[in-house]
């Protein structure tokens, strides 16, 4: 027979306390690890509390009150009271007075009344603390709701340092109580109109509760509808759908990725994700300084990260460079780790596992490598106009949204509500369940949704994004930006007429683009005779920074200071003698490519191990060693047998050409150089613009401005 909740009468009051506590049951409870805890004190809290529902305080240790407002009174025994006595500050440094103090009580006697929970925390989210005497965060304590303000209903934690406790004193108690019958069980699911839902191996799955178990989350929303016809035509779908299905993932599962949110501002993203922690504060955290938690442990990092204690989810907003300095506090965090809350007065050790939001107006500039490019999920917001945001909020029937005192919603009021987040999160739910159906079991469920295709400051180049090459394009044909880039002129001013909004209007963090590129967008203006009216024009204000723009297009202007190679390579009377000519013809080709390239790289013959095939081969040098960049076989005249399927130098008695295997597409030496340093990582045209550059300017001395 176990402890269970007894309710008697005594002189007419209603009492209740546990019953069934014995020694035997509570050692047989406790683990041989834990004896040095404070368990004989919560047992004798257990066992020396009652609570009284009267309104008669003499001799209590303070009073609670149920759902229906009724007073219960905490009636300790004899010597119950005196040992606990306060003996942690919060971390506002506040003790609270000896005589005001009856948090142990409280516990206990919420508990009983069946308004506080207990969740058994599942051993997944500590697994990686090895040691099990560490493993202290095994129990939480969760207080109901006092009332339902809408339509997101959050059960809310108690912490020890709330409480003024130790967390081995809390661990007691809520060990020991959580094996009384009637006891309710904190379940981590998520309700949705009804429906409960787990996170179980990378899975969202529909479980059914206890009569005794009570949801920490619940959402009844009847659509999603509304949010899909406000917010998702402000965002973009493909961002809409990825950022809805990020918050149920972030409430409930094992998270392993964080969330990056890079752009120049005012596309929405600090709007919707802080409604999002807005409404689920109390597991939730907003983060304002990114590199003192990314510091070697010390009281700065403890004391930036004590602001994660406790939560699922945190929002870092105007987070600054995201760049190799970060990387490893935000891989550590969203996988999971040990850390150390500090504050003036003490701290405390937890376990750390949170879902990140990241936001920030600078352009990422993590490396792709596997591990960050695993964790990092990359989402992006389309920009809308100020008043797209402003206009009213409206429903699918064309009725307005309306607020708590009937006034008109206008969509950024609508997306801060909690109307709004719980559509969203319910978009999220139904969007995670169809993917489900799609992957395997055991894929990750987010795995290839992250935006990494969109074009960004850091990547359009490398990517030839087509708007991108649209304004190189553009600019290439205008005369004025011509002159100015082959340095025949210092005005930089194109006869472009300029749209701020239309110039690369896809692309992430446009406006960072633009200027380490040297683009103005409302640079000085011209006359446009045709139409007797000055216009602010596109301008070009630094040659070298937009030169990686500008050779994107390549063209006779921008290239006649370098001309092709002139060559005889195959004699007339050519036949085929083996591969003995192709040495030869590729040593003579390769002073031509170099040109191209720089003196960085070097293009060279090189024969193959079974003497049958032949290569010319290019090299990559960056002063502490030297890379392969490039292997073309060769053939004279055609492609043939030795070099199918492979990427192949065709030459001939006066031309020489690349014919790429993946594509079939054939270039000139000149253009595949181009695209050698373009897959390479490498500027452009460095040695085109170096031959160009002395050409010009012979005999001339310009200063740059």
């Amino acid at each position: 027979m176990g402890m269970s909740v007894k309710t008697v009468i005594e002189d007419g009051v209603e009492v209740r306390y546990i019953d069934g506590i014995t020694d035997e049951l509570i050692d047989s409870l406790v683990p041989r690890w834990m004896m040095t805890w404070p368990w004989r004190r919560a047992r004798n809290l257990m066992r020396g509390l009652k609570i009284a529902r009267t309104l008669n305080e003499e001799g209590t240790w303070g009073a609670i009150k149920d759902e229906e407002g009724n007073t219960w009174q905490l009636l300790p025994s004899k010597g119950v009271r005196e040992g606990w006595s306060p003996t942690v500050m919060d971390i506002n440094g506040n003790r609270p007075r000896p005589d005001e103090y009856f948090d142990p009580a409280s516990i206990i006697g919420y508990l009983i009344l069946g308004l506080d929970s207990i969740l058994c925390q599942e051993w997944e989210r500590n697994a990686n603390i090895k040691d099990e005497k560490k493993r202290n965060s095994q129990y939480r304590l969760y207080e109901a709701p006092v009332s339902s303000r809408g339509p997101v209903e959050i059960q809310v934690e108690q912490t020890a340092s709330s409480l003024h406790l130790q967390p081995k004193e809390l661990q007691c108690i809520l060990m020991l109580m959580r094996h009384v019958d009637g006891v309710k069980t904190a379940r981590d699911v998520l309700r949705i109109n009804g429906t409960s839902y787990e996170w179980r191996r990378r899975r969202m799955c529909e479980v059914q509760l206890r009569e005794d178990e009570v949801p920490l989350f619940s959402v009844n929303v009847n659509t999603d509808e509304d949010a899909i016809r406000n917010i998702m035509p402000l965002v973009g779908q493909q961002g809409f759908d990825l950022y809805t299905t990020s918050m149920p993932y972030s409430i409930i599962a094992t998270v392993e990725h964080y969330f990056l949110f890079s752009d120049d501002g005012g596309a929405g993203k600090s709007t919707l994700i802080g409604a999002f922690m807005s409404v689920f504060n109390s597991i939730s955290a907003t983060v304002t300084n990114l590199s003192s938690m990314a510091q070697k442990p010390g009281f700065d990092q403890g004391y930036a990260i004590k602001a994660l204690l406790g939560t699922r989810m945190a929002f870092i907003d105007e987070a600054g460079a995201i760049d190799k300095s970060v990387v490893g506090i935000l891989n550590s965090v969203s996988t999971g780790s040990p850390q150390q809350a500090r504050w003036h007065n003490g701290g405390e050790d937890f376990w750390c596992h949170d879902s990140l939001y990241i936001g920030t107006n600078c352009p990422d500039r993590l490396d792709d490598l596997d591990a960050n490019t695993r964790r990092r999920i990359t989402i992006s917001f389309k920009k809308s106009e100020t008043e797209e945001w402003g206009a009213c909020a409206t429903r699918t029937d064309g009725s307005l949204i309306l607020d708590e005192t009937g006034n008109e919603m206008n969509k950024r009021d609508y997306a801060m509500s909690e109307e709004c987040v719980a559509e969203m999160l319910f978009h999220g739910v139904k969007l995670i369940l169809k993917r489900q159906e799609e992957l395997d079991p055991d894929a990750d469920i987010l795995k290839g949704l992250s935006m990494d295709d969109v074009a960004t400051s850091e990547n359009a180049i490398l990517n030839r994004d087509e708007e991108l090459m649209q304004l190189a394009e553009r600019l290439h044909a205008d005369e004025a930006v011509r002159a100015y880039m082959n340095g025949e002129s210092e005005d930089g001013r194109s006869y472009i007429p300029v749209v701020a909004k239309e110039i690369i209007p896809s692309m992430r963090n446009r406006g960072t683009f633009l200027e380490e590129h040297g683009i103005k967008i409302r640079g000085p203006k011209r006359m446009f005779k045709a139409e007797g009216k000055q216009k602010p024009v596109i301008a070009i204000v630094d040659r070298d920074a937009f030169r990686p723009v500008w050779d994107l297009v390549q063209d006779d202007k921008a290239t006649e200071q370098v001309p092709e190679p002139k060559w005889s390579l195959v004699p007339n009377d050519y036949t085929d003698n083996g591969h003995a000519i192709i040495p030869d013809c590729v040593n003579t080709l390769a002073a031509g490519v170099n040109d191209y390239l720089g003196d960085e790289y070097d293009m060279h013959y090189e024969g193959g191990e079974d003497e049958t095939k032949d290569y010319a081969v290019i090299t990559y040098d960056d002063g502490n060693g030297t890379t392969e960049v490039s292997r073309l076989a060769v053939a004279i005249g055609s492609a043939d047998e030795k070099t199918a399927n492979t990427d192949s130098l065709i030459i001939t008695r006066d031309t020489a050409t690349v014919r790429l295997a993946d594509t079939g597409k054939i270039y000139t030496l000149k253009k595949y150089a181009h695209l050698v340093k373009q897959h390479h990582g490498q500027p452009i045209g460095q040695a085109a613009r170096r031959n160009a550059s002395q050409a010009s300017t012979t005999g001339t001395t310009k200063t740059r401005k």
